[in-house]
């Protein structure tokens, strides 16, 4: 996205925001002062503006997905939980740019499992592996929510209940640390139950 409107070294960090923000709302001049507010909060955190577009970027993605179309008073704040979600990936390095290429006989084996899979569940995890590869990173998470979102609602509250009953809840172990446990053991468990090769 190119901001012609503005002198390049003249273009602050709120700037290239409200840009983005409003490039993508198709309207609109300006922040509110409220939503700049929020702007100079990310940056006086020290986040990358490419983090808080990359929010934006999905924010409007689920609005489209939602068929929710933008509207005039759509502010900034309005995607909100989607830029703190990246604002938390950031923290825990999970942005760290473009990942590695992928190996085209590994795309070809995900896309061959893909073509015997369709009408199933796993071509759901099939799918949600190879976006993941082709953006360098791991399929197995992908797969693994790709395929618990395909899978009929008794099954996968059966798979999440087996899961989360299984799991050792030792006292005093961080929430943070219980729920990261809880993803791993459930993302193993979809690709076992779906019978997802991913190698």
């Amino acid at each position: 996205m190119t901001l012609s409107l503005i002198p390049a070294d003249e273009i602050g960090y709120v700037d290239y925001v409200a840009e983005y923000f409003l490039a993508h709302k198709g309207r609109g001049a300006s922040l509110s002062p409220l939503d700049v507010d929020l702007v100079r909060r990310y940056e006086g955190e020290g986040v990358p503006f490419e983090v808080v577009c990359r929010g934006i970027e999905r924010a409007f993605e689920v609005r489209r997905r939602h068929g929710r179309e933008a509207t005039p008073q759509l502010r900034l704040s309005a995607c909100r939980r989607s830029i703190d979600a990246e604002v938390r990936r950031f923290r825990k390095g999970a942005i760290r740019g473009p990942g590695p290429v992928p190996e085209p006989a590994q795309l070809d084996r995900i896309l061959g499992r893909l073509r015997e899979a369709i009408g199933t569940p796993a071509e759901s995890g099939y799918r949600a592996a190879y976006r993941a590869l082709c953006e360098g990173q791991d399929p197995l998470p992908a797969a693994a929510l790709g395929y618990l979102r395909a899978l009929p609602r008794p099954a996968r509250r059966g798979l999440c209940k087996a899961v989360f009953a299984a799991l050792s809840r030792a006292p005093g172990t961080p929430r943070w640390e219980r729920r990261e446990a809880l993803r791993s053991a459930l993302a193993t468990a979809a690709v076992e139950h779906g019978k997802l090769r991913l190698q």
